[in-house]
């Protein structure tokens, strides 16, 4: 859907995209999936932080082919981004998520071979979801000791669990 084909929207459909415009942020109810969106205050301060660094980054490197930091405002910013993402539980679970889904697809609907090794040396997409799956695992496993490390014990052995649950798919 265009912005021009906005005169098709109901008034709520209207409503969540001025909300959406303004900055707001949708909240998807797991069980349901109705989607409702919510104001930077509603929010955790884990959740904030973490919109506020991707916001900055898509500032920052907007209009560029690639996100290579050329100034030193660039150069800090990206290793608050670095020091942010080795830290946040948020973004290590999404990112071992994440590689998860590409794991899936290397494995099941990858028509062609990944990238070769930087040596040269062929790859299969086989290989590729190997290496994304244990990538994924090991973002379990970080997430699992940081969690662990906040006294959240229960969640540390559900994704202990799950690292070892993807590990073990060969």
């Amino acid at each position: 859907m265009s912005y021009h084909d906005d005169h098709d929207l109901t008034p709520e459909q209207h409503d969540l995209i001025d909300a959406l415009k303004a900055g707001a942020v949708m909240r998807v109810n797991e069980a349901t999936g109705e989607a409702e969106p919510m104001a930077h205050d509603d929010l955790n301060a884990e959740t904030r932080e973490c919109i506020r660094i991707s916001r900055k980054s898509k500032q920052m490197f907007a209009g560029r082919a690639a996100y290579i930091p050329t100034t030193p405002e660039e150069l800090a910013f990206r290793e608050e981004e670095q020091q942010h993402h080795a830290t946040c539980l948020i973004c290590i679970e999404c990112n071992a998520e994440s590689g998860l889904m590409d794991a899936e697809w290397w494995a099941e609907e990858a028509d062609h071979d990944p990238a070769p090794y930087s040596d040269g040396t062929r790859r299969s997409p086989e290989q590729a979801a190997a290496e994304i799956r244990a990538e994924a695992a090991d973002d379990f496993e970080r997430a699992a000791k940081i969690r662990e490390a906040r006294g959240q014990q229960v969640e540390a052995a559900e994704l202990r669990l799950r690292a070892t649950q993807i590990r073990s798919v060969r």
